[in-house]
């Protein structure tokens, strides 16, 4: 028996090398080769897909629906609990790998590629996100302090190695605006925010590191620590922008942190901002924050004229609340549209960004 799983039954058989912490049983390159050419020879075979019962409730606990690849129409007709799907190669060499005896998995940069015709394009960025980010959401819970399952130079080498698949344009265009070392859903979703492009209801903004590490001189001491690391951070504007979430901290022990954090970052000459929950549901907020950070990056706001419908568009792809977008559209209709507003607010800041 055998069988070759994929999409998100194959991310389930990740769960236990993100949540551990030695690294050593992580399949290496030419693990993935080999366990790449038994996999490809048994979807070859064109054989349909089985597995022991006791090993599917191991690998994906009991009443889950496992998805399988198979090569030809005919080898669809599986156990009841197996949804086969058809996908043809050639395949990458580093396709799958084995995760026990005649189970193969796909790897990481395949789940990718294979996901890339059933999400949108924001949906399928934020996916690349997570893999590439030290969280992990798997039916319906976040685990966080994860190791990274890829990165984003891994997924834009096995989408451009990759022979043509349905949906490899657009793994393509979204394997271009990952960023790696996102700690959770909400920091990737403000990196998109800001970082994307106008065409996809983001303000353009360069992209920044996350969560990178900053050591703090001798002198500071108050923090009780050696580094801090910042949500997003651009080293060339020592610019720290925090996504404060109060979900993790009582509010006067987290005021009373930010301040500390704060004061340590201002002596090292880094500017500090924290975007709050609240800024991601209201977009007048979150358009007054952005437009303040890109005034310090020296990065001016040109947004064209259908810029509301798109940032109505992303911020539905990555869950925020429909009524953001429609608040966005209406402040856009105030001053005869979204151009002459966004226009006016780029000549009042010239005057500081000529600078620049």
């Amino acid at each position: 028996m055998a069988i070759v799983v994929g999409k998100i039954s194959a991310l389930r058989t990740w769960r236990a090398f993100v949540l551990s912490g030695d690294g050593g049983s992580v399949p290496n390159a030419s693990e993935r080769r080999r366990a790449t050419k038994k996999a490809v020879a048994f979807l070859a075979s064109g054989k349909t897909p089985a597995m022991p019962s006791e090993v599917a409730r191991e690998l994906f606990g009991a009443g889950q629906e496992i998805e399988a690849l198979v090569s030809v129409p005919s080898a669809r007709n599986a156990a009841k609990e197996i949804h086969a799907y058809v996908r043809k190669g050639p395949f990458h060499p580093h396709s799958f790998y084995e995760v026990c005896d005649g189970v193969y998995a796909s790897t990481p940069e395949m789940v990718f590629c294979e996901m890339a015709n059933g999400l949108s394009l924001e949906k399928l960025i934020l996916f690349g996100f997570q893999l590439c980010g030290t969280y992990f959401v798997l039916d319906g819970e976040i685990a966080y302090g994860t190791r990274p399952l890829s990165s984003p130079e891994r997924i834009k080498e096995f989408v451009e190695r990759s022979p043509r698949f349905k949906g490899s344009q657009k793994a393509a265009r979204a394997a271009s605006y990952i960023v790696a070392n996102s700690a959770s859903p909400r920091e990737s979703i403000l990196a998109m925010l800001l970082c994307l492009p106008y065409s996809l209801g983001g303000y353009g903004i360069p992209r920044p590191l996350m969560n990178f590490e900053v050591r703090l001189p001798r002198s500071t001491k108050a923090t009780g620590r050696a580094s801090l690391r910042c949500d997003l951070f651009w080293p060339d504007a020592k610019l720290d922008v925090e996504y404060d979430s109060s979900k993790y901290h009582a509010l006067e022990e987290s005021l009373s942190t930010d301040s500390i954090r704060r004061i340590a970052l201002e002596s090292m000459g880094i500017t500090s901002i924290n975007i709050t929950a609240e800024h991601m549901r209201r977009a007048s907020l979150f358009d007054e924050a952005a437009r303040g950070i890109a005034r310090i990056l020296c990065k001016r706001i040109k947004a064209p004229g259908d810029f509301a419908r798109k940032q109505d568009r992303l911020w539905a792809e990555v869950g925020l609340a429909a009524a953001t977008a429609r608040e966005c559209r209406g402040a856009s209709r105030a001053k005869s549209g979204g151009v002459m507003r966004a226009a006016e607010r780029a000549r009042e800041r010239s005057s500081d960004t000529a600078m620049c």
